[in-house]
């Protein structure tokens, strides 16, 4: 009779119900780390985009500084004052700002050559940062942003400017770095 066969068959179902719940948890699985790695990325970037425009920012501000001739104290020369222009002082014969060597990123390690330029104003001097070694001046609440000038070259007319922007995620310490060069011309 058909009882027999229902019989022989009677776990069959069961490990069907098995086999499915086990391929749609995987699936379900697949689907949730793919959703959230998309959302990692797109984070990552919109963080290196935003990190790139505190970068520009901050190469900005020190042309404006060149454009005003707002000061650069030196702490290296007793608190001695270096202007862009129009002075007897000026930042390109600047000795603190040969750069001394560098780190593993590239960094110079003088330590005179790193600035904070949020608090820069025309008529205040920049001084060089309380701490060399620290993260940089914070601009946001996950972003730091440090700023090196150095001579490019011995008896050179012209300042390495490199602005340096990073931050800490999920993935580790990520930065954004652009550079210019700024002469000793009008």
């Amino acid at each position: 009779m058909n009882i027999s066969k229902f019989l022989d068959h009677k776990g069959q179902s069961l490990l069907e119900i098995t086999i499915t719940l086990g391929v749609s948890v995987a699936i379900i699985v697949a689907l949730t780390i793919t959703t959230l790695q998309g959302l990692q990325s797109s984070q990552f970037a919109q963080n290196q985009i935003l990190a790139t425009k505190y970068a520009q920012e901050g190469l900005e501000k020190v042309r404006l500084l060149k454009i005003t001739n707002t000061p650069i104290e030196t702490p290296l020369d007793s608190g001695a004052l270096y202007y862009w222009f129009s002075n007897d002082s000026l930042i390109w014969s600047s000795a603190p700002l040969d750069p001394q060597g560098y780190t593993a990123t590239g960094e110079p390690i003088n330590s005179n050559s790193r600035f904070a330029f949020g608090s820069c104003l025309e008529t205040t001097p920049c001084v060089p940062e309380n701490n060399p070694s620290g993260p940089g001046e914070k601009i946001s609440t996950q972003f730091y942003r440090s700023i090196y000038l150095e001579k490019e070259g011995s008896g050179s007319n012209a300042v390495q400017v490199t602005s340096r922007v990073t931050w800490v995620d999920f993935s580790g310490t990520h930065e954004s770095k652009l550079i210019t060069i700024l002469s000793n011309q009008e």
